[in-house]
């Protein structure tokens, strides 16, 4: 049973690598999409979700699979349990991303666009957690998993930041209103990836150190 275990392991981290690297080019596309108002890039994004939700659901039951015949104990059942939310969490990021790809296409459908904002710290800290929190989860590293965890911090301070630039301009500009809104969407959108990113880490760190850290300070 252990060596059936052992074949399969490699197999299902090999399938999640693949849907690593589809949501990791997902989220480099959707934020190149909103800083160059880039449509047809944004379209891409849109179209390829398709991609990423079918991998997810394939997944998720080639684990369910692996459950259900070899019966896991331990640091495989931790691993596998992780990977199913790894999985649910990287599925989300895609959605998030196109739907950040879906304010691009309304925002250059405006006919009077208003002022843009500068995304350039928050992009800056989630580029930073989805590498390293990839990363941490290849490598089966908790102690970057940790600092990921940690850097979701900035990504909070920056969303703030913005958000207030934008209903400040909001208020101020009424008649860009649109404009402001779809931009204050996409601010709250990479807010939610933060979170995710973060719940990739924590369940880097559970599978390591079987230390559950979810809720805490």
């Amino acid at each position: 049973m252990t060596s059936h275990l052992d074949y399969q392991t490699p197999k299902l981290k090999r399938s999640i690598l693949e849907l690593v690297t589809l949501v990791e080019d997902s989220v480099q596309k959707a934020i190149t999409a909103f800083q160059q108002k880039n449509l047809e890039l944004a379209k891409k994004v849109v179209e390829g979700d398709k991609q990423i939700d079918a991998m997810e659901i394939d997944f998720e039951e080639e684990c369910l699979k692996v459950m259900a015949l070899y019966q896991p104990v331990a640091v495989d059942l931790r691993m596998m349990v992780s990977m199913i939310k790894i999985n649910d969490a990287l599925e989300r990021i895609g959605d998030l991303s196109k739907e950040i790809s879906k304010r691009v296409i309304a925002l250059c459908d405006l006919p009077e666009p208003g002022a843009y904002f500068d995304f350039q710290s928050l992009f800056g800290s989630i580029n930073w957690m989805l590498k390293n929190g990839m990363d941490s989860m290849i490598n089966l590293n908790s102690d970057l998993a940790r600092k990921v965890c940690v850097k979701e911090n900035e990504v909070d301070e920056a969303y703030g930041k913005i958000a207030q630039e934008i209903l400040r301009k909001i208020e101020s500009e009424p008649k860009h209103v649109q404009c402001y809104i779809h931009q204050l969407a996409v601010a709250d959108m990479m807010e939610q990836m933060g979170d995710e990113l973060k719940k990739i880490a924590e369940d880097v760190i559970y599978t390591i150190d079987a230390e559950v850290v979810r809720h805490q300070n």
